[in-house]
């Protein structure tokens, strides 16, 4: 739906929210949990 009526989509908060909001919070939240466990590994040893 984005690809198509971005400019709809943009003035709808609701929509804006899960089509990039959503989309941004759960990519950092994964580059966050990934680096996390990564120190962890790190010192653990």
């Amino acid at each position: 739906m984005l690809a198509q009526n971005a400019k709809e989509v943009m003035a709808n908060g609701e929509l804006r929210f899960f089509a990039v909001e959503h989309l941004v919070g759960m990519l950092v939240a994964i580059a966050l949990i990934t680096v996390g466990y990564s120190r962890a590994k790190t010192y653990s040893r």
